[in-house]
Order: structure tokens, then C-alpha cells, then sequence
């Protein structure tokens, strides 16, 4: 019951920011249509379940299963110059339960505050991002200015150059910072774009990859492969000590949005996450690190303007490619 109630409230909570934030950007919003190539202000929200999964050494019968709640907003963006720039947050709040593991259930918040650029020019297009914030436990999370530390520091960066071939096919090529793979990694980007025509597009590129297909004018289908780890510095005050909590995970997932009206979207995903590992300490100090089964979720998104379909444990950021811009230089 005490799960369930602060489960209600933290959906209360972001259903009230969604109506705050509605009003008080309506009236930049105004003049702009869903297909604005501006983009902003928007918002995105989700919910996912994933069942439970056995853990493999931890323990006899033992299992976890997860909720996740994301909120993500795009404020506003400038242009300097032939730059844009842009500011927003990134909020993503997740529930473990454990059966068969001596350890309470852990709440874990991570919240970002990610500043963008972008440029655009007829020969190649570069885009990039920097977001701190704090990835800790609710415990630190609900008081953070008296009990956080520079251990619940993150951030999250990246830069990504796109450079057309022919008008219907890209090289990409970047760097990310962040945890994606379940802790702190400078990785490479590295792939292709094709975009034959305004309803296919494919994105084919490491360590992200998506295809994407207009149904209609209202409706789009997508399918993403994508990291979706992460790690939270959490204080146990069971313990009277702290951790990091490591999750590693490969998510495939599939989603049909829905345009509702001018200004809402509806997404619905379904989705397979494999390759799962879950490192963590449990109660009695004993360190968990364990192979994790794989799963299938489903997640319910609601966004208003238009915003980006959120992916797990990390900044929500407009993909050139998925936003209808199809990656390319004008």
C-alpha cells in the first residue's frame, strides 16, 4: 500500500507540471503547428512496467521487477548567429522490488538539466548537448541541498555530426559521455542515415538504432535498439553506508504514437530488454551482482507539442532523424 501511494503521487505530481507547464508556455506555443521545425516548448511524459525477472546467483528463488516514471521538457530555444540553442529538463524516477534478496526496495531519481545547440548548414549539420544533474536515492533525492554530495553528480554529453552523401542518405559519426552501459563511458557514435521519403526513415548506427514509418498523417510506427543502463549513488541508511547501484540492459522497443489533436500525442511501446546485469548491496551488506532474466514492458507516453518518445535512463533529446527532419542538411 505505502508503494502504491507513492506511486500515485509521483503521477499526481507530474500530471499537475504537465498542466503548469501547459499554461504558462501556451502562448509560444500559439503560432506554431504540430510540424513546426522549431520544435519547442514541449513536454513528454511515460510510464513503464517491467515484470518480474529471476536473478541468477543472488539467491534461491530470487527476483526483480521494475516501474519507471520519465518527464521531459524542451523550455525554449534561441538562435545566435547560425546556432540554435536550446534548455529543458530531464526527470526519471524508478521503482526495484525484490523478492528473495534481504533488501528494501529501492526508489532511485535522476534529474538533468540539459542545454543544446545545433547547426545546420547545406553540407553537413552538427548537433550536441550538455546536461548535469543528480542520479542518487529517494532518501537523498527528497532533501538533496542538506544531504547530497558531489557523489550524486552526473552528466550526461554528447556531439554528433551528420554529413550527406546523397539527399537521401547520411554518414553520422560522434561521442557520448554518459551511463548508459551502467556506469560513466566516453563511447563512439558511429553509423548511417537513409531517408528515401517522408514516411520511412532508418537509422543504423552504434550504439542507437531506429526505424521509423508514417502510418498516416496522425500515426507513426518505431522501432529502437538502444543501451538502456544506468547507476545511482545510493546512501543506506539501514547500512549507515553507500553504493553504487548498477543496472546494464539492451532494450528493443517498439512504439505506436498517436497524434491526438493539434497538441497531444499518445504513445504506446511494447519492448524486449536482454542482456540484463544488476550489481547493488543488499541489507546486510552482502554485494548482489547478478545476471538478470530478460523481459518483455509495456509503457504508456503522453507528450504535448512536438516533443520526442522518451528512452529509458537518459536525456530525452529532438532526433533530427526522428523529428521528421530526417537527419539531413537542409
Amino acid at each position: 500500500m505505502i508503494n502504491q501511494s507513492m506511486e500515485s503521487g509521483h503521477l499526481h505530481r507530474l500530471s499537475c507540471l504537465l498542466a503548469v507547464v501547459q499554461s504558462l508556455t501556451s502562448t509560444a506555443w500559439a503560432d506554431k503547428g504540430p510540424h513546426d521545425s522549431n520544435h519547442f516548448p514541449h513536454v513528454s511524459a511515460a510510464y513503464a512496467y517491467l515484470p518480474s525477472a529471476d536473478l541468477g546467483p543472488a539467491g534461491t528463488d530470487s527476483a526483480v521487477k521494475a516501474k519507471e516514471t520519465q518527464l521531459a521538457m524542451g523550455f525554449f530555444q534561441s538562435r545566435a548567429g547560425e546556432f540554435r540553442f536550446d534548455a529543458g529538463l530531464d526527470y526519471q524516477y524508478n521503482h526495484y522490488a525484490y523478492t528473495g534478496i534481504e533488501s528494501r526496495n529501492r526508489d532511485l531519481h535522476r534529474l538533468q538539466f540539459p542545454v543544446g545547440f545545433n547547426r545546420r548548414s547545406d553540407d553537413w549539420s552538427l548537433a550536441g548537448f550538455v546536461a548535469p544533474g543528480v542520479a542518487t536515492s529517494s532518501n537523498v533525492f527528497k532533501d538533496l541541498f542538506d544531504r547530497g554530495s558531489s557523489d550524486d553528480f552526473v552528466v550526461s554529453a554528447r556531439l554528433e555530426a551528420v554529413v550527406p552523401r546523397t539527399p537521401r542518405f547520411a554518414w553520422l559519426g560522434g561521442i557520448a559521455y554518459d551511463r548508459s552501459f551502467g556506469g560513466d563511458k566516453a563511447y563512439p557514435l558511429l553509423g548511417l542515415i537513409y531517408r528515401p521519403g517522408e514516411k520511412f526513415g532508418l537509422r543504423l548506427a552504434f550504439p542507437e538504432s531506429s526505424i521509423l514509418y508514417n502510418l498516416t498523417g496522425r500515426q507513426r510506427l518505431s522501432l529502437s535498439l538502444f543501451p538502456a543502463g544506468y547507476a545511482w549513488h545510493v546512501v543506506s541508511d539501514t547500512l549507515n553506508d553507500e553504493f553504487d547501484y548498477e543496472w546494464e540492459a539492451i532494450r528493443l522497443q517498439g512504439a505506436w504514437s498517436y497524434r491526438v489533436s493539434r497538441s497531444f500525442a499518445l504513445d504506446l511501446c511494447v519492448g524486449y530488454e536482454f542482456d540484463r546485469q544488476l550489481s547493488f548491496v543488499d541489507d546486510t551488506g552482502q554485494s548482489i551482482d547478478s545476471a538478470v532474466d530478460d523481459q518483455f514492458l509495456v509503457m504508456l507516453g503522453i507528450r504535448w507539442g512536438n516533443g520526442p518518445v522518451p528512452w529509458t535512463n537518459r536525456v530525452t533529446r529532438l532526433d533530427r532523424f526522428a523529428a521528421g527532419g530526417a537527419g539531413m542538411p537542409r
